[in-house]
């Protein structure tokens, strides 16, 4: 049964990790969720960003492999948005030389 081992993961995460939102969904309420992703079974284990599945958890759950599902994921994320922050800065310095050519 998963829901031991669920509140151990989500208290140990609630504790540590404030990076990191976790939802619990029962089956009764998918309908009204905004997304509607397809869910071929319970349990089901994602990881969101943005509203977009990120990645699904396959294989045991256990909370390691729920702890490294998640440290996985958030470093993942955490790297996507740090190039995207370096490239919109590039960005902007490219608009400000620009900018500062024309005057």
């Amino acid at each position: 049964m998963l829901k031991p081992t669920w509140k151990s993961f989500v208290q140990s995460q609630g504790l540590k990790n404030k990076k990191l939102n976790i939802a619990e969904v029962e089956d009764t309420y998918m309908g009204q969720l905004k997304h509607r992703d397809q869910i071929m079974g319970f349990p089901t284990i994602r990881m969101y960003n943005k509203a977009k599945a990120v990645d699904e958890l396959q294989g045991e759950r256990t909370i390691e492999s729920m702890n490294n599902f998640t440290n996985k994921n958030i470093k993942n994320i955490l790297k996507k948005v740090s190039k995207n922050k370096s490239i919109k800065k590039k960005s902007l310095k490219k608009k400000k030389s620009k900018k500062s050519l024309r005057n």
